[in-house]
C-alpha cells in the first residue's frame, strides 16, 4: 500500500504526550483528488505526535515510529502488515540494483532503436537511474500571486527535481507560513525524522528532500508548510491534488501508534509475488 509523498510532505502539526488511556495528538484532515492515483477521491487521516506518525485511509494505515526505527504498512482488509526498517531498505536497494542489472543486460541483446525507445520509458519512470546516485536537489520558482486555500493564504510554487527526469511533469506547492498555521520548526522534527529514515533507500530521494525544511526555507525565503500540492503531467493536466482541510488537537486512543492486535507480519517479496494475504 502506497500513501502518497505530498500528503507526507503536509502531514505535520503541533503535537504533546499525553497521559493515561489517551494521547494528545494533532489530527490532519487531507482530501485527494484528481484522476490519476489508486487513492484519488480518499481523505486521509494523519496523526502527529512526539516521535510518532500516523497516516490512515479507508483501506489501512502507514505508522512510522522514530523510537523503534521502523514503519509499518498495515492492510486492514487482510489484518496483516509488513515492516520496513534499516536492513530491509538496504535489501530492497540491493534487489533494485540488481533488477536495474538485468534489465540492462537484456536491452543490450534488442536493435537500437527499440532499446532507446526502452529506455526512454525506464527514464520517464525514474528506472534509469543508479539507486546510489543522488537525484538533481529540487527547485522551487514562484508561479503566482498567493491564494486561499481552506483557512490559510498561501503562496504557490512550482517543484521540479528529485528523481523525476525535467520532462516528466511538475508539481506545485501553496505553501503557508509555518507561523500561520500555528506550528514551529520543532512540531517538524517527526517528520524530517522519517526523510532521513527514508533516504537509507538512496542518497538524495524525493522523500527525504520534500521533508527538507531547511532546503525548502532557503529555496522560498521563509519556513512554510504546503497546505496543497498538485501534480500536474507534462501537457500541463491535473494528475493528481492533496489538500489539508482541517487541523487539529485531539486526544486520541494512547495505543493509536501501535500494531493492531492480532495482525500477521507479512514478509518483504523483493520483487517475488506476494504471498496470500499481502498487502
Amino acid at each position: 500500500m502506497k500513501f502518497s509523498l505530498a500528503s507526507m510532505g503536509i502531514a505535520l502539526a503541533m503535537a504533546a504526550t499525553g497521559t493515561g488511556g489517551a494521547r494528545a495528538a494533532a489530527v490532519i484532515t487531507v482530501q485527494n483528488s484528481g484522476s490519476d492515483g489508486a487513492h484519488a477521491g480518499q481523505a486521509e487521516t494523519i496523526y502527529l505526535e512526539a516521535d510518532h506518525l500516523r497516516m490512515t485511509r479507508p483501506d489501512g494505515s502507514m505508522i512510522y515510529r522514530e523510537d523503534l526505527k521502523k514503519v509499518w504498512s498495515i492492510d486492514d482488509a487482510h489484518h496483516s502488515y509488513r515492516e520496513i526498517t534499516a536492513e530491509t531498505m538496504q535489501q530492497m536497494q540491493a534487489a533494485m540494483s540488481q533488477a536495474k542489472t538485468r534489465m540492462e543486460q537484456q536491452l543490450k541483446s534488442l536493435p537500437e532503436d527499440q532499446r532507446k525507445r526502452i529506455e526512454a520509458m525506464m527514464q520517464q519512470q525514474g528506472m534509469g537511474q543508479s539507486p546510489a546516485a543522488a537525484p538533481p536537489p529540487m527547485t522551487y520558482e514562484k508561479v503566482g500571486a498567493a491564494r486561499t486555500v481552506g483557512k490559510w493564504s498561501c503562496t504557490p510554487f512550482r517543484v521540479k527535481g528529485g528523481p523525476e527526469p525535467s520532462d516528466s511533469g511538475h508539481e506545485e506547492y501553496c505553501i503557508a507560513r509555518l507561523k500561520d498555521v500555528g506550528l514551529t520548526r520543532d512540531d517538524l522534527k517527526p517528520l524530517v525524522s522519517l526523510g532521513k529514515f527514508m533516504q537509507q533507500m538512496g542518497p538524495g530521494g524525493r522523500a527525504a528532500q520534500a521533508f527538507d525544511l531547511d532546503a525548502q526555507t532557503k529555496a522560498i525565503g521563509f519556513e512554510g508548510l504546503p497546505v496543497q500540492t498538485t501534480r500536474y503531467s507534462s501537457d500541463g493536466k491535473v494528475e493528481f491534488q492533496t489538500t489539508i482541510t482541517d487541523v487539529a488537537q485531539k486526544s486520541v486512543p494512547a495505543n493509536s501508534f501501535d500494531l493492531p492486535a492480532g495482525y500477521v507480519k507479512q514478509e518483504m517479496s523483493f520483487g517475488r509475488p506476494p504471498g496470500k494475504g499481502a498487502p
